[in-house]
């Protein structure tokens, strides 16, 4: 009897030590593969100041001469929720935009998780559930920042994703192109900080779909020559206008890291999500970027 109590012990001793191997390789993994998300500096900066400078001036261009209309972004929003991205995914991640408070409310209402950022990354993501949040609530609750706040619970990047991946992000936009999918943002790199924050933390899905719905309404008359896109920008898989769905042929690059050099020192230490990745999993000093 004495015998098989200690194989038994023996077993288990075993079981525990590999169960520790086994936990030391996954996290050794996760931070091989957190530091290919990530470059310290830009690989083409003249290339990327020169690209970035034409933007600036197409979105001067167009921003004097916005036609925003409500009932466009909410004929779109119906039109999304058409899609067999949107009906195929469990969580989906929305931009803070007023013009797509209709496609929050409609996330929730389909019963999807639904993951809205804090201004400015702040307080980094926030998940609001749609079996948390009564009926009559649904529509305050996207309203606003606060009120996500309110609804929603805060989502720590130390912890495992507590619900299915991300499949589907929708972003509004200036204007895009339909034959590429290149995008004009309003100039702050929410979009693209957002992306490669999410793909850092391992958040999307491995088929997720980048969608945006622009403000501008003579986007078909964009090309690619005229919509030129920067190394940390993300190219979208959907382009949603009220009247239609486009498909554009996107060109096959990679994934999008987070790019050091171009991030502001203020705006990570003052975002929980952004000095908790610098910080806590790639150990980066801060003050080199300065």
């Amino acid at each position: 009897m004495f015998l098989v109590k200690s194989k038994n012990f023996y077993t288990l001793c075993c079981d525990i030590a590999l169960g520790i191997c086994i936990f030391k390789n996954i996290n050794d993994a996760r931070k091989i593969m957190s530091k290919r998300y990530f470059v310290p500096t830009l690989s083409q900066k003249r290339e990327y100041q020169r690209y970035k400078a034409l933007k600036d001036k197409l979105r001067r261009q167009y921003i004097s001469r916005l036609n925003v209309d409500l009932k466009d972004f909410n004929k779109a929003a119906e039109r999304l929720r058409r899609t067999f991205q949107y009906r195929g995914a469990q969580s989906v991640y929305v931009s803070l935009h007023p013009c797509l408070e209709q496609v929050r409310f409609n996330a929730l209402m389909d019963g999807k998780f639904l993951i809205v950022p804090d201004a400015n990354f702040v307080k980094g993501f926030y998940l609001l559930d749609p079996g948390k949040v009564r009926a009559k609530d649904k529509l305050a609750a996207v309203r606003s920042s606060s009120r996500m706040k309110k609804f929603g619970v805060k989502l720590n990047p130390s912890k495992k994703f507590p619900i299915p991946k991300i499949k589907l992000a929708i972003f509004d936009s200036l204007i895009a192109c339909n034959d590429c999918g290149a995008v004009l943002n309003d100039g702050n790199g929410f979009m693209d900080l957002a992306l490669s924050i999410l793909n850092f933390l391992g958040w999307l899905d491995k088929d997720f779909a980048v969608t945006v719905t622009p403000i501008y309404k003579g986007l078909s008359d964009f090309s690619c020559r005229q919509l030129v896109m920067k190394e940390n920008d993300w190219w979208a898989d959907l382009i949603i206008s009220p009247e239609n769905v486009i498909y554009p042929t996107k060109p096959d690059t990679s994934f999008t890291p987070l790019i050091g050099e171009i991030l502001d020192p203020r705006r990570i230490k003052r975002s929980d999500v952004l000095f908790y990745i610098f910080n806590k999993m790639l150990k980066f000093p801060i003050k080199s970027l300065s």
